[in-house]
C-alpha cells in the first residue's frame, strides 16, 4: 500500500519476525511498487491479499457487471453481499494471475482484503480458487474456517484478528498467543493477522490506519528479539 509498509515488511523479513506476507494487485500503485521492491526475493513466503474494495478492480465493467461500477471502481462494501460469484471469480482469478507473473510463482496463500472471504458468495469462490491451485488460506477456527477446513484446504488452526492496529504492544499479543496456545493444547498452527509499517505522506493520505501501523512493526520486532516464541514452544511456519 505503500514504500514504507514495503520497507517495514523487508525489514520484519530480515529480522526473523515475520514469516509470511501478502501482496494487493488491485490497490493504486501496488504493482509497480512491488516490482521497485523486488517482491520477487520472497516468492515462497508470499500470498495473495485477494480484494474486492481498496482500489482498483482487474476487470472491466463489461467483465464483472456486478461488481464494478460505471466509474470502473469497485462497488460500495455495503454492496459487496449481492454481487455474483462468477464475478467475484473472474476478478480473483486476475488477480491470482498478477501476483504469479510478480513472484515467477504462484502465491504461497489466500487470505483477503477487509475479510471479505468470510462473506457468502465469496467464500464457495475461496474455496474454489484454493483447491484448483492447491493453495492453503487464511483459515481459522470459527465458520469460515469449518467450511474451508470440510472442502479439504489447509490453513491456520486459528486466526489473532484483533491485536493489530490497537497499539497493544508486545505484551499483550504474548498474552494473547499464549492463552490461543492453551485453547489449543498447544497443537495447531496459529496467525497472527499484523499490519507493519513505516508511517509516511503517501500513506497518511491513503489509509486510517498510519501511525499505528509503526506499533504493531515495534511489537513484533522486539518479540523476535527476545526469542519469546522459542521460548514458549512456538515455531515460526509458512504456509507452505
Amino acid at each position: 500500500l505503500s514504500g514504507g509498509i514495503c520497507r517495514a515488511i523487508l525489514e520484519l523479513f530480515y529480522a526473523q519476525a515475520v514469516t509470511t506476507t501478502t501482496i494487493m494487485v488491485a490497490a493504486p500503485g501496488a504493482l509497480r511498487r512491488s516490482r521497485d521492491w523486488k517482491v520477487e526475493r520472497l516468492a515462497e513466503m508470499a500470498g495473495l491479499h485477494l480484494q474486492l474494495s481498496g482500489g482498483l478492480p482487474l476487470s472491466s465493467r463489461r467483465q464483472a457487471r456486478s461488481l464494478v461500477d460505471n466509474t470502473g471502481r469497485f462497488v460500495p462494501r455495503s454492496e459487496l453481499s449481492q454481487v455474483d460469484p462468477a464475478d467475484i471469480e473472474h476478478e480473483w482469478r486476475l488477480q491470482v494471475e498478477a501476483v504469479s507473473e510478480l513472484l515467477g510463482r504462484l502465491p504461497s496463500h489466500l487470505d483477503s482484503h477487509h475479510g471479505v472471504h468470510h462473506l457468502p458468495n465469496c467464500l464457495d469462490v475461496y474455496i474454489a480458487l484454493a483447491s484448483e491451485f492447491n493453495l492453503p488460506v487464511r483459515r481459522g477456527d470459527d465458520v469460515t474456517g469449518r467450511r474451508v477446513k470440510a472442502a479439504g484446504v489447509a490453513g491456520s488452526d486459528e486466526v489473532i484478528y484483533d491485536w493489530t492496529a490497537h497499539g497493544f504492544g508486545a505484551e499483550r499479543l504474548m498474552e494473547m498467543l499464549a492463552s490461543t496456545a492453551a485453547r489449543m493444547s498447544g497443537c495447531g498452527t496459529v496467525e497472527v493477522v499484523s499490519h507493519p509499517g513505516f508511517n509516511d505522506s503517501y500513506l497518511e493520505s491513503a489509509s486510517s490506519l498510519n501511525k499505528l501501523r509503526e506499533a504493531d512493526m515495534y511489537a513484533l520486532r522486539e518479540i523476535a528479539e527476545d526469542h519469546w516464541l522459542e521460548r514458549h514452544g512456538f515455531e515460526l511456519r509458512t504456509f507452505q
